[in-house]
């Protein structure tokens, strides 16, 4: 019994198998019955459009769906269309040969028996040339044919004779014209840098004494005078923290050390320290700067760690750039403030500033041994956020600018390069305003119209803040 039921499943699942075959069989008949039907009627409607002749045609379009075909238009085959269109093509025309024609009809037309063709017996004008081959040669008085016209032969005699009188003119060697000159390389400007500048001046009779007006400024001249304007401000700074109530923080207690000095200390430092630092010991100089009576043009009076908890630093890296540093002697650490961040990287800035960090520490033992016993060394921080110099060439600027709103607590957010050039000139004329009349010779000479000026036309100089 048990085979015979499973004899009877076998023989249903077979038959249910094959039904579900025929079933798939029968709908893809319909399917492509169905696409045969939509072909025929595509195929009809093409025809159809085709015996109208038109240029453009509606064509079904199988789509992803075949029993949803779309219709579109398109252009109808040249080779279906009913009638094509026929184009006319001219013939060749033989354009010298009809002009030939043409010519000769009107000197038929217009033919003077009473005038005579002498073509023959004319010889042709020569091209105008850019140079006359008679230049320099007696102009013949023959015109150039007995039928010529006597005004034109007057106007080529003419210009024959001023073109002759013209290269008689320039034969000269005083003409009195400009020539192009070879300058030699000492005549040329190494400033400007372009060989158009000449340093003479035609028709002038030049000094034996003549010097280059055009040449380069030395380079040492142009440090020592970025060194006396960054010195002369940080001076101003320093006179102004002597006023009594004094403008800066903590109530005055901060210190503008001179870059002159500073630099100074930065050469000791890698020259003799590192070499020898258990014998190195320090001049006297550095003992009166932090006792605040040296240099003689910025006595303060005032002490290190006794007057002063601030020193504020303008250093120079590689006689290229400024940095601003702040030492704040209190929490013993060290401040910088770099204007273009992207030109050096914090170990550089890390190691030029270590002459501070190291240096200030031995100097405050040194003074105070029994007040300063910390041995640990100022902690060196790289300040963010602050103001930087997109067109660069103003970090001096920056830097003087950074250390005085640091000394007074002001924000920075109003230094940027946009008003970089007033912050300049401000600068200079104050720097001007604070110079002492005594540095001028106390007098100075106003310009007067009579060259034999006495004494009793010189004015003493004053300024503003003078009188």
């Amino acid at each position: 019994e048990d085979s015979d039921t499973e004899d009877s499943e076998v023989d249903r699942r077979r038959k249910e198998k094959k039904k579900k075959e025929n079933k798939k069989k029968k709908e893809k008949v319909e399917d492509d019955s169905d696409s045969d039907d939509s072909e025929v009627e595509r195929r009809k409607l093409k025809k159809k459009e085709m015996k109208k002749g038109k240029s453009w045609m509606v064509d079904l379009h199988d789509t992803s769906e075949p029993e949803i075909p779309i219709s579109r238009v398109v252009r109808t085959p040249i080779s279906h269309l009913k009638s094509s269109r026929k184009v006319k093509i001219e013939p060749e025309v033989n354009t010298q040969s009809e002009n030939a024609k043409i010519i000769h009809q009107l000197r038929k037309k217009f033919e003077d028996k009473d005038c005579v063709d002498i073509t023959d017996q004319l010889t042709p004008p020569s091209r105008l040339k850019f140079s006359s081959p008679t230049l320099g040669q007696p102009k013949s008085s023959t015109p150039i044919s007995p039928v010529s016209d006597p005004e034109e032969n007057a106007r080529n005699a003419a210009l024959s004779n001023g073109l002759n009188k013209l290269k008689i003119f320039l034969g000269k060697k005083d003409h009195g014209l400009r020539k192009d000159r070879n300058l030699a390389p000492s005549q040329l400007s190494a400033f400007v840098g372009s060989s158009a500048v000449k340093l003479i001046i035609v028709g002038a009779n030049a000094s034996q004494y003549l010097y280059d007006l055009f040449e380069a400024v030395d380079p040492q001249k142009a440090k020592r005078l970025l060194n006396f304007h960054m010195t002369s401000a940080m001076n101003m700074f320093r006179q102004r923290s002597l006023r009594n109530p004094s403008p800066y923080r903590r109530n005055g207690r901060v210190a503008f050390l001179d870059p002159m000095f500073t630099a100074q200390w930065h050469v000791e430092y890698n020259r003799n320290y590192l070499r020898f630092p258990k014998s190195w010991v320090f001049d006297k100089g550095f003992i009166d700067l932090a006792n605040g009576v040296s240099p003689n043009f910025a006595v303060t009076e005032k002490k290190w760690f006794k007057d002063v908890d601030l020193l504020y630093i303008c250093h120079n890296i590689d006689d290229e750039h400024w940095v601003a540093v702040e030492v704040d002697i209190t929490k013993k650490k060290l401040n910088v403030y770099d204007c273009i961040r992207t030109l050096y990287g914090e170990n550089k800035l890390r190691s030029e500033t270590r002459v501070y960090a190291k240096m200030i520490l031995i100097l405050l033992h040194r003074m105070f041994p029994n007040d300063w016993k910390s041995e640990q060394a100022f902690s060196f921080y790289r300040m963010k956020n602050i103001p930087q110099n997109i067109q660069t060439g103003d970090c001096g600027i920056y830097t003087l600018k950074l250390i005085e709103c640091l000394a007074l607590g002001h924000v920075m957010g109003d230094l940027n390069d946009a008003n970089i050039g007033r912050i300049r000139k401000k600068y200079a004329a104050e720097i001007m305003d604070g110079i002492p009349t005594s540095w001028f010779g106390e007098t100075v000479q106003q310009s007067d119209p009579n060259p034999h000026g006495q004494y009793n036309d010189w004015v003493l100089f004053q300024t503003s803040s003078m009188k």
